[in-house]
Formats: C-alpha cells, sequence, structure tokens
C-alpha cells in the first residue's frame, strides 16, 4: 500500500460522517497529525465546518511540512 494522504484522510471523514447521516455544521476537534486532516477537511468543505480545535499539534517541523503540504493542495 501506497503513504495515506491528509486529503484521503479528510475524504474519508466526509464519506463517513455522510454514512453516519450526522449533518453539518461540524466542530472537529483533532489532536497530532489529525490538524492536518482537519484543516484539508475545512478547505474542501468550509461551508460545512463551524469550528475547529487543534489539541498538541504535531511538532514544528511536522507543522511546517503541513503547511507546505496545505499550499501545494491549494494550487
Amino acid at each position: 500500500t501506497g503513504q495515506r494522504t491528509a486529503k484521503a484522510a479528510a475524504d474519508d471523514l466526509h464519506a463517513l460522517l455522510a454514512a453516519a447521516k450526522l449533518k453539518p455544521p461540524y466542530v472537529i476537534v483533532a489532536h497530532s497529525f489529525g490538524p492536518m486532516i482537519a484543516t484539508v477537511f475545512n478547505d474542501d468543505h468550509p461551508g460545512e465546518v463551524v469550528g475547529l480545535v487543534l489539541v498538541d499539534p504535531s511538532g514544528p517541523d511536522v507543522t511546517r511540512e503541513v503547511f507546505a503540504e496545505l499550499e501545494k493542495l491549494r494550487k
């Protein structure tokens, strides 16, 4: 298997919420690597998210990598 991307995980989260019949708006709480997934989810579905709670996101090196990846996704 290949590496999972935050985009794939955000897509899975969106599908899971729909399958569970949970309707937006959502408050997403994310920890560790989760803030990257939550941020991608918010970027892809901004009208569905009313709040993000990012709890103890990964360290500064990972954070820089996260934002670099997010910039690539936005282009």
